[in-house]
């Protein structure tokens, strides 16, 4: 008889690979899904603080601090509630997936 495995959580497997220092796009390319796949598994494992932001996300931040810190300066008028009044103010210029990742960082 074959043992069976036991599944992982889709969101765990993405953990692993992020804690190995992997990109966005190399996790998302090593499981065949989109970045913002990867980004909604980043906002589950904070949510179930099985990762640390600031820690754990830094490699995937790093290069784009400019980017994170007028994000955050946003947020911090508007709000992080709603992601489209973040995206109006940068025209469109910053992606949703940017932004979702950018909030993660946001220590409130």
């Amino acid at each position: 008889a074959k043992q069976k495995l036991e599944k992982i959580p889709t969101h765990e497997v993405t953990k692993m690979l992020l804690l190995k220092k992997l990109s966005l796009a190399d996790i998302a390319k090593e499981r065949g899904m989109t970045v913002g796949t990867i980004v909604s598994h980043l906002e589950q494992l904070c949510a179930e603080k099985k990762i640390v932001p600031a820690r754990d996300l830094e490699h995937i931040s790093r290069g784009n601090e400019k980017t994170v810190m007028n994000i955050h300066a946003v947020i911090e008028k508007v709000g992080a509630d709603r992601l489209k009044p973040i995206f109006d103010h940068f025209v469109g210029r910053i992606p949703y997936d940017t932004i979702r990742l950018a909030r993660l960082l946001f220590e409130k």
